[in-house]
């Protein structure tokens, strides 16, 4: 134990027994340390009250003047300034965080496509069971919608609006957008593919709820939210999309065809152990 740490536990030690010099020297520490914190948070907000305005008019003179707004990190829309807690951002930071955003941007997008494509099937299907149905590809551009900065998200609005206009391209053209749309991401499904039906998209969030109630029962769920779960698109849901084996065809066998409907589920199955 370092020198110092010893002297301020002996020194705690010595307040709680009423020493009153010990309980003197804490409180002006303290104090030191509130008023050091408070000057230093000024500081950044002042900073960053200058950026903001700096920013916005660098981008409003742009469009005053006809040209291409400039596109700074963090953006001033992504800059929040709480002068009771001091400032915090929103919003992308650095290059590759705008570039993992914009692509998480473009899957939402592309998702809310496929399903535009998978509702075509409806007139298809023999059952009345909603869970049969398509909105597994919806379920999944909304969780990535939910998961962005405000300024970034999709009103309902705004995505019914998109589903109406895909709904009015004749479904050729649709195929061959969303197959481009699909490979500009990085993923290579065979033209005309759907998305699995709903229940595929329940069994998933049913496995990932569970798996979470277990983390908060075992004290663990700290670990999850601030290490694993902000990421979780990033490193388990995108390159599970983006796997050959999940791209590939339905089989035509029953029982292959029943194993592929529930392929995310299984691949839960590999690493969560069943409740006792």
């Amino acid at each position: 134990m370092p020198a110092i740490e010893a002297v301020h536990r002996a020194q705690y030690a010595s307040a709680t027994r009423g020493n009153a010099y010990s309980q003197k020297h804490i409180i002006e520490r303290y104090d030191w340390a509130e008023r050091e914190r408070r000057r230093q948070m000024i500081e950044d907000i002042e900073f960053w009250e200058r950026y903001v305005a700096e920013q916005r008019k660098a981008i409003a003179d742009a469009k005053a003047n006809g040209e291409t707004p400039p596109t700074p990190l963090p953006h001033p829309d992504d800059v929040v300034i709480d002068y009771e807690r001091g400032v915090r951002f929103i919003g992308p930071f650095s290059e590759d965080e705008a570039a993992r955003l914009d692509k998480r941007l473009r899957i939402r997008d592309v998702f809310i496509m496929q399903d535009a494509l998978d509702q075509r099937q409806v007139g298809t299907l023999h059952s009345d069971d909603p869970l049969d149905r398509p909105g597994t590809a919806w379920v999944l551009a909304d969780l990535l919608n939910q998961s962005v900065p405000e300024r970034y998200k999709l009103s309902e609005t705004e995505i019914n609006c998109r589903l109406m206009r895909y709904g009015a391209v004749r479904k050729r053209d649709l195929l061959k957008e969303l197959y481009r749309a699909w490979r500009a991401v990085g993923a290579h499904p065979r033209r005309g593919k759907t998305s699995p039906p709903l229940r595929v998209a329940k069994q998933i969030f049913d496995e990932k709820n569970e798996a979470v109630s277990e983390l908060r029962r075992k004290g663990d769920v700290s670990q999850l939210y601030h290490h694993h779960y902000e990421r979780y698109w990033d490193r388990v849901i995108e390159k599970i999309m983006l796997a050959e084996w999940w791209n590939s065809a339905r089989p035509k066998d029953p029982q292959q065809a029943a194993v592929w409907d529930g392929r995310a589920a299984f691949l839960d199955s590999l690493y969560y152990a069943p409740r006792k």
